[in-house]
């Protein structure tokens, strides 16, 4: 589905939160929800404009929700300096506020059809796995779905997340070992999907992995 792109600046705690709104252009303006994606760990080389991220981004869009990427601060053109999860929690939280508010009454504007009490997926890939883990327990609503994607479990401390969230791996994952996230599965009591021969970027494996994220919303409907 075409999308229409925006670039926004949001005001997080550090100063400007870089983000990119993508709007599905099914030219009726009716939008099922919002999403928003979290990307990589900034420090080696983790972005919003990441492929994984971007792979989500299309993928909700496919299925008509408006969704945002922004920059972890200190990243791109967001200020501030990394802090390890924390900080960057605090930000998403201003981003999603800014979503829930600004940008529902800006679409309004623009006369998209969307209710204020829209469903929100939520998402993440790699570090922003952890990010959202962290976020559960600091949102005063329940998301429509959570989108965990070579869940950084082993090398964060991710905690738990409901039990329909979407969980995928790499069989062949080298950054995050399928084995680390099994273990944090199994302690959760989670289900996880494996994707065979994909490695930590899933590279040549994209259309699966969008696939496999549109399915799992179609058959998740209220």
């Amino acid at each position: 589905m075409p999308h229409i792109n925006t670039t926004l600046s949001i005001q997080g705690q550090a100063g400007n939160i870089q983000a990119c709104l993508h709007i599905p252009d099914n030219g009726n303006k009716t939008l099922t929800g919002l999403a928003l994606i979290l990307h990589p760990h900034p420090l080696f080389g983790g972005t919003m404009d990441n492929k994984v991220v971007q792979t989500l981004i299309k993928s909700t869009n496919d299925l008509n929700y408006a969704a945002m990427r922004f920059n972890f601060r200190g990243v791109g053109q967001s200020d501030g300096v990394h802090d390890n999860g924390i900080a960057e929690t605090s930000d998403t939280m201003e981003v999603l506020k800014y979503m829930r508010s600004t940008l529902i009454q800006e679409l309004h504007k623009q006369n998209y059809a969307i209710d204020h009490n829209c469903p929100i997926i939520l998402g993440g890939f790699s570090f922003g796995t952890f990010v959202i883990s962290n976020l559960l327990d600091k949102i005063d609503f329940k998301p429509k779905k959570i989108l965990m994607v070579g869940t950084a479990a082993g090398k964060w401390d991710v905690k738990g997340v409901p039990s329909d969230s979407l969980i995928i791996h790499g069989e062949d994952d080298d950054v995050i070992p399928l084995d680390y996230a099994m273990t944090w599965a199994k302690k959760y009591q989670l289900s996880i999907t494996i994707v065979p021969n994909a490695g930590h970027f899933f590279h040549g494996k994209l259309v699966l992995l969008k696939n496999l994220v549109k399915q799992s919303l179609s058959y998740n409907w209220d």
